[in-house]
C-alpha cells in the first residue's frame, strides 16, 4: 500500500507495506508489524506487491529511508525474511513468491535458506511461474527446452526451478522403479525376481537400481528415478536412514520393504518380515532339542538378526557366551567358513549355532567338516532364508523360511492399488510370518 509522505529528497517516495488480511483489505498502517521504507517514485508500483513477510532493498545509489529506525543509506543486496520462516512461510508462500519474483527482476542475491523456507512443500509449476513472472505454460515449455522459448527465458526459469528444488518429470504409467541393496544373495534376488514378474503381469516395465545398504545411497537412487518419470517406486530399505522428506515431496505411490519394524514419518505402504519370529523359531527349535550352549555366526550387515537373537535370549534367560559369537565383514560362504574357523580356535565349542543366513551356514559346514566334525552329531546348525540349495547339500540344512517371493507379490498389489485408485487407497502395513523347515542339520546335543 503506497502512502506518500514528506521527504527532503524529491526523488524518494515513502511506501508503507502491511500484511494482507483478506482480499482487498489491509491492516492498520501503524501496526507494529508494519514496515516502512522509501523507494524511488518510478519503482513504486512494482513495490506494491510486497508484504511485511518479505522486504527487498534494491542495491542502488539512492538513499533508502527506514522511518521506524531512522537508518539511511541501507544497501542490502538480498531478500530478507522479516518473520520466522518456520511459522509464516507455509501459509504465505504465494505472496512470498511474488516477492521472489520482484527480487529477481531487481537482480537481488537471494539467500538459499530463505528460498528453502518460502518453497517448503510448494514445488509446483505455478510457484515457479509466480517467482519468474511468467505463466505456467511458458514455465513448463522452458523446463522442457522448447525452441519457441528464448534461451534467456529458459535459463532464468531453470535457475529459479533449481533454487526451489523443483524436479520436472513426465509420468510414464508403465514404468516402476525398484531400489534394492543387491542381488548377490538369494534372498534379495528372490525378491527382485518376484517384483519383476508381478509388475510385468500388470503391464509395467521395471527400472532396477542396486543401492547398497545405506539410506544415503537409497536417497540418491530415488532422486534418479524421479527424473525418469516413474509411476511408482518400491524400496527395500536397510538402515532406517532414508530421506523421508524426499519421499513425501515426490508425491509418488511408494511401497517400503524391510526386515523388522518399519516406522516412517510419512504415509507409505510397508511390508516387513518379522525378524523376531525368525530368531524365535530358530532358538526355540534348538532349545527344544536340549541345546543350552548356542552360538551365532554372521556378517555385520546382518546384525539386525544378531541383535534380535540376543534380545530374545536375554528375555528367555538363556546365557549368551561371547566366545560362541563370531561376526565379521566377510560375506556369504567365505564369511561362514572364516567365522567357523574362529569358533574352532576356541577351547570349547557350542553344541549348536544359528547362522545369519543359509549361505553363511554352508561355509561353516565345510569348515567343520574339514576339522573332522560331523553335522549334526558334533554340532547342529540352523540357517535363515531357506534357499533352494538347502535340499541338495550333503547334509540338508534346517532353515527358517523368509517369504521373499510373497513380499514381492504383496508389494506389487499394494502399489497397483495406489496407482490405479489413489483417492480410495488405504495405506497398509503388512507383516509376513516365517516358518521353520526341519531337515538333517539339527539334532539333540551329544554332550
Amino acid at each position: 500500500v503506497g502512502v506518500k509522505t514528506e521527504s527532503d529528497d524529491p526523488t524518494l517516495h515513502v511506501v508503507e507495506v502491511t500484511p494482507y488480511r483478506t482480499e482487498g483489505e489491509y491492516s492498520d498502517a501503524r501496526r507494529p508489524d508494519s514496515v516502512t521504507f522509501g523507494v524511488s517514485l518510478a519503482e513504486d508500483l512494482a513495490r506494491r506487491e510486497f508484504t511485511v513477510n518479505a522486504i527487498a532493498y534494491r542495491l542502488k545509489t539512492e538513499k533508502i529511508v527506514d522511518l521506524y529506525n531512522g537508518m539511511e543509506d541501507l544497501r542490502v543486496k538480498r531478500l530478507k525474511a522479516v518473520r520466522d520462516p518456520n511459522e509464516r512461510f507455509a501459509e504465505d508462500a504465494l505472496r512470498m513468491m511474488r516477492a521472489v519474483r520482484l527480487a529477481a527482476e531487481l537482480d537481488f542475491v537471494i539467500e538459499s535458506e530463505t528460498i528453502a523456507g518460502i518453497i517448503k512443500n510448494r514445488d509446483r509449476l505455478k510457484d515457479i511461474a509466480i517467482a519468474s513472472g511468467l505463466n505456467v505454460s511458458t514455465v513448463s515449455r522452458a523446463l522442457k527446452d522448447k525452441l519457441d522459448i528464448s534461451i534467456s527465458t529458459r535459463q532464468k526459469v531453470k535457475s529459479i526451478a533449481k533454487k526451489m528444488g523443483y524436479k520436472p518429470r513426465i509420468l510414464k504409467n508403465n514404468i516402476v522403479g525398484v531400489l534394492i541393496p543387491e542381488v548377490t544373495s538369494q534372498y534379495y534376488s528372490e525378491i527382485a525376481h518376484s517384483l519383476i514378474k508381478k509388475l510385468k503381469e500388470n503391464g509395467y516395465d521395471t527400472i532396477f537400481m542396486l543401492t547398497g545398504f545405506t539410506g544415503e545411497q537409497i536417497s540418491k537412487a530415488f532422486e534418479i528415478l524421479l527424473n525418469q518419470g516413474v509411476a511408482g517406486i518400491i524400496i527395500n530399505e536397510t538402515d532406517h536412514s532414508i530421506n523421508y522428506t524426499l519421499l513425501e515431496k515426490s508425491g509418488l505411490p511408494i511401497v517400503m520393504l524391510s526386515e523388522g519394524d518399519i516406522t516412517t514419518p510419512v504415509p507409505v505402504d510397508s511390508i516387513r518380515i518379522s525378524i523376531e519370529r525368525e530368531m524365535y523359531l530358530a532358538l526355540n527349535h534348538l532349545t527344544g532339542l536340549g541345546h543350552k550352549d548356542i552360538g551365532y555366526i554372521g556378517e555385520y550387515l546382518s546384525d539386525i538378526r544378531f541383535n534380535t537373537l540376543c534380545r530374545i535370549m536375554k528375555q528367555s534367560n538363556i546365557q549368551i557366551n561371547q566366545e560362541f559369537i563370531k561376526r565379521g565383514k566377510e560375506r556369504f560362504e567365505l564369511g561362514g567358513f572364516l567365522r567357523a574357523k574362529e569358533l574352532l580356535d576356541e577351547k570349547i565349542l557350542p553344541t549348536a549355532i544359528i547362522a545369519g543366513y543359509d549361505q553363511f551356514a554352508v561355509g561353516a559346514i565345510r569348515a567343520f567338516n574339514e576339522a573332522g566334525l560331523n553335522i549334526p552329531e558334533d554340532i547342529s546348525i540352523v540357517g535363515v532364508d531357506n534357499i533352494v540349495t538347502d535340499d541338495f547339500l550333503p547334509t540338508k540344512l534346517t532353515s527358517i523360511t523368509n517369504p521373499a517371493s510373497h513380499m514381492g507379490v504383496v508389494a506389487v498389489k499394494l502399489l497397483m492399488d495406489n496407482i490405479n485408485n489413489p483417492n480410495e487407497h488405504v495405506v497398509q502395513t503388512v507383516a509376513l510370518q516365517s516358518k521353520l523347515i526341519v531337515r538333517n542339520s539339527t539334532a539333540p546335543p551329544c554332550r
